[in-house]
């Protein structure tokens, strides 16, 4: 566990890489069905890119996004929903921000995709139709 000793005593250099181990340690829990393990190590990397995500946006955002949608997926494998939309609602306004930022049509398709991606996952997660279409309704509102 040499990670987050050196995230400890450099974590510039070293921050992006525990922050990615744990993410993929979340999915690793989750497609291996434990669903609950994943939590941890997933919100842990979520917080590590909302730290580092402050500090450099440019760098570090397209990771965030990332993070808080596989925290999002994770929440709704749980059965925690109300969290889970949060979080989707979240990382397709960071991905918005990110792409208005680099006005690129290519941020543009990979949040929609993205979007639709959660929207999926969710809906995989809770079966009932009226849960779907509060989420398509939430996720498609009216920009404000």
């Amino acid at each position: 566990m040499a990670r987050p000793h050196l995230a400890k005593t450099n974590p510039a250099a070293h921050l992006p890489f525990l922050a990615m181990s744990l993410s993929n340690l979340g999915i690793l829990f989750l497609e291996a069905g434990r669903r609950e393990e994943a939590l941890a190590p997933t919100q842990e990397a979520a917080d590590h890119f909302r730290e580092l995500g402050k500090a450099n946006p440019a760098a570090h955002l397209a990771n965030l996004t990332m993070s808080l949608s596989n925290l999002s997926v994770c929440l709704a494998q749980v059965g925690r929903r109300e969290e889970a939309h949060a979080l989707a609602q979240e990382s397709v306004a960071t991905r918005r921000a990110r792409a208005k930022a680099h006005y690129s049509a290519d941020s543009l398709l990979a949040s929609a995709q993205q979007a639709v991606q959660n929207s999926r996952t969710l809906a995989k997660a809770d079966s009932s139709t009226s849960w779907k279409s509060r989420f398509w309704r939430r996720l498609t509102g009216p920009q404000r």
